[in-house]
């Protein structure tokens, strides 16, 4: 295991895209009166999205090596 700092990648923001409407909307639901389910349902329609990119479209290169 090596110790090389690189600063944000592009799976970090991936990451970081997956997570963020969840918790957007989580937040949302708490303070509106929108259901949770359907906040969550909405929030999982982009963080899909960027689970299906980041598998799909732009996997990473070097994962098998």
């Amino acid at each position: 295991m090596t110790d090389r700092h690189e600063g944000l990648t592009r799976y970090d923001l991936l990451l970081a895209v997956i997570g963020a409407p969840l918790a957007v909307t989580a937040m949302a639901a708490a303070a509106s009166p929108v259901s949770p389910p359907v906040a969550m349902l909405a929030g999982s329609v982009p963080a899909g999205d960027g689970l299906g990119y980041a598998l799909f479209c732009r996997p990473p290169a070097g994962a098998g090596e």
